[in-house]
């Protein structure tokens, strides 16, 4: 297994006008090793941040990249007697992207001065 380069060759590494994908690869190394953001390391070793991330985009393979999770909520369906019959809800996207929930019953004057309301309101 071949050693690590000494840090003067490793910055001579750095200084290179163009790198071959082993020299990318050793100094992504090297930054990941620093525990330090992108940002900087690029700043401390005088590198173009933009390099470094283009040589981590093209580095990186489909083996690399951890899946990412987002939180969910889960909502339980109202019952049946809340949704009227047959269960049908009709929901209205307004300005803004805010929407308003509209069940079997409703009271057609108050809706319609609701959705003027939020009309006019700035998104």
């Amino acid at each position: 297994m071949p050693q690590r380069k000494k840090s003067s060759e490793q910055s001579a590494v750095l200084q290179k006008l163009y790198w071959r994908a082993a020299d990318a690869e050793e100094i992504l190394d090297l930054w990941r090793r620093s525990g330090t953001t992108l940002t900087a390391f690029a700043r401390t070793h005088g590198v173009e941040r933009g390099r470094l991330a283009r040589w981590r985009e093209r580095l990186t393979t489909a083996e690399d990249v951890v899946p990412q999770f987002h939180r969910v909520r889960i909502v339980e369906s109202p019952p049946a007697t809340l949704r009227g019959a047959g269960g049908h809800e009709i929901e209205i996207l307004v300005s803004g992207g805010r929407r308003v929930a509209v069940r079997p019953g409703f009271d057609g004057d108050l809706l319609a001065e609701v959705i003027r309301v939020l009309e006019s309101l700035p998104c």
